[in-house]
């Protein structure tokens, strides 16, 4: 019988182990993923906001109308439009990047700076310009900062696992101690 109860026990013992091990290689994955979203994240905030400077040196540089003192807008994008692309396509790959429910805020970011790049005025304003793109870096990095941290934590359930097989094995090693303590205090 005792045989029999040994072996229920490496069973068990058995199973746990590999249900840990398969919820650790999983959260494992998805911590990758997610290290290599905040990666692309990163570089795409990086380029976009290196690509809209450029945008706003070519702006302050362009060739201005001597009767309005205004950028010709023609002249402008033809002259940047390959800037203009590229700002819009990061645009909405970050915005594809991102929740709409819980980075609203940032999107909202995301299209300021769309609208302040569309728009002859707006770019002419650089408080305009400083104010939208710093409000980009704050949320990107906020957001940078949140999707590190669940990182390093680890998913839910790897968290969960984690508190119930240390609680186990407390409970393992603790019912030992007390069966332990019985079979000593019987003998003598």
């Amino acid at each position: 019988m005792e045989d029999l109860d040994v072996k229920i026990v490496v069973t068990i013992i058995a199973a746990v182990v590999s249900f840990v091990g398969l919820i650790i290689a999983k959260d494992h994955k998805i911590s990758e993923f997610r290290q290599s979203w905040i990666n692309d994240f990163r570089s795409d905030v990086s380029e976009l906001m290196g690509c809209l400077n450029n945008i706003a040196a070519k702006f302050m540089l362009a060739d201005k109308d001597p009767a309005t003192k205004k950028v010709n807008g023609v002249n402008f994008i033809e002259s940047a439009h390959e800037l203009f692309n590229e700002a819009h396509r990061l645009i909405y790959k970050l915005k594809l990047m991102l929740n709409p429910k819980k980075d609203h805020e940032l999107i909202s970011a995301l299209d300021a700076i769309e609208s302040m790049i569309m728009s002859h005025d707006k770019m002419a304003e650089t408080g305009h310009f400083t104010q939208v793109t710093e409000k980009l870096y704050l949320l990107s990095h906020k957001t940078l900062k949140s999707e590190w941290t669940r990182v390093k934590k680890g998913e839910v359930v790897f968290q969960l696992t984690k508190w119930l097989l240390i609680i186990g094995i407390g409970l393992f090693v603790s019912s030992y101690a007390i069966e332990l303590y019985g079979t000593i205090v019987i003998k003598t």
